[in-house]
């Protein structure tokens, strides 16, 4: 495929190589190609179900042991779980791919995790080289000029009233984060008559129509806005009052769909889990539950609901928190430590 220039400095623009196959032997020429033009630190994002093959692509190491120069790897996910007593699929699944991210450090010049969490992972698979911890930015912020609340309800077509209160939730509704938000929602819109529920990203309806077979009470109530185009979410972020966010293993870096929350200025009601790194300890505009179970995150939700007249000044710390950590700038300066790093190896 043809280069196509976008963005960058003048003398220097950013080009898009779209790869002729899925990390496959043309895509190992096409790399090759690309560094014999101009060599660089290349950059791995590892996302194992990314690489085709359904998750077990064994021979994309092998694409890479044929480009030349230095990799870095930023480990967004590193391989399956293995648990105890799971189904010979799963282990499967999990011991391949162990095998896949082993390979792959052994070609790398350096790496990144997403999330603090998988350093053990990396150091179980034999690398003993430094981890730089590289958080995820919100691929989804809000427009320049944001409009305020009651403006973004009336674009979607959501009720106007101002005694109401908006609890959002943003993802794809996948089993892990379903299962405690279907566990919580409806107890937390059955406590007030005046919540409303925005629902948010891909599977919303789907979700929305799972909640109704078993809550019918709450039709009125499950508000799926707008559709699920970057801009229409942006204003679904903005139209709420509070997010809540469950995790099944806890709040982390690599978790977007928290970051466009925090992104938007919205307080967060989440949940600490296995997984979550240390540092979200008493950060600002947040409200996390000690762990996923219901109780836990209906009462950490009811709490933040409950601090009403706080919601601006907590959403401008949500915010803060934000740019702090997790903004891009955040995450290029972890890059660009490891990318030195990779060129003195």
């Amino acid at each position: 495929m043809p280069d196509y220039p976008s963005g960058g400095t003048a003398g220097s623009p950013v080009r898009v190589n779209g790869l002729p196959d899925r990390f496959g032997p043309r895509a190992a020429a096409a790399l090759a190609a690309a560094q014999a033009r101009d060599p660089r630190v290349m950059l791995f994002h590892h996302s194992p179900f990314g690489l085709g093959a359904r998750g077990l692509n064994l021979a994309f190491p092998l694409v890479l042991n044929a480009v030349p120069g230095k990799l870095l790897v930023l480990f967004h996910e590193v391989h399956f779980p293995v648990v105890t007593g799971q189904p010979l699929r799963h282990r499967v699944l999990a011991r391949t791919q162990q095998a896949m991210a082993r390979a792959l450090l052994h070609r790398a010049d350096a790496v990144c995790v997403s999330t603090e969490a998988w350093t053990p992972l990396l150091r179980a698979l034999g690398w003993q080289g430094e981890v730089v911890h590289c958080p995820i930015p919100s691929n989804l912020l809000p427009p320049p000029s944001a409009p305020g609340k009651a403006q973004a309800r009336s674009r979607l077509g959501l009720p106007l009233d101002g005694e109401a209160s908006w609890v959002g939730h943003f993802g794809t509704y996948g089993e892990a984060v379903a299962g405690p938000l279907a566990a919580v929602l409806p107890a937390l819109l059955a406590a007030a008559p005046r919540r409303r529920a925005l629902l948010l990203g891909r599977g919303a309806a789907r979700f929305r129509g799972q909640l109704l077979a078993l809550h019918p009470d709450l039709s009125t109530r499950l508000h799926v806005p707008g559709g699920e185009a970057p801009g229409e979410v942006s204003l679904g972020l903005l139209a709420a009052d509070v997010l809540l966010q469950p995790f099944v293993d806890g709040v982390t870096t690599r978790r977007t769909s928290l970051m466009a929350a925090l992104a938007h200025g919205r307080p967060v009601c989440g949940n600490l889990g296995p997984l979550s790194e240390p540092l979200w300890a008493g950060l600002p505009g947040l409200q996390l539950a000690p762990s996923p179970s219901p109780a836990a995150l209906l009462a950490a939700a009811e709490a933040l609901l409950a601090r009403a007249g706080e919601w601006a000044g907590l959403g401008d710390a949500a915010r803060a928190t934000y740019e702090a950590h997790f903004s891009l700038g955040r995450g290029l300066s972890a890059l660009r430590r490891a990318r030195a790093q990779a060129v003195a190896t």
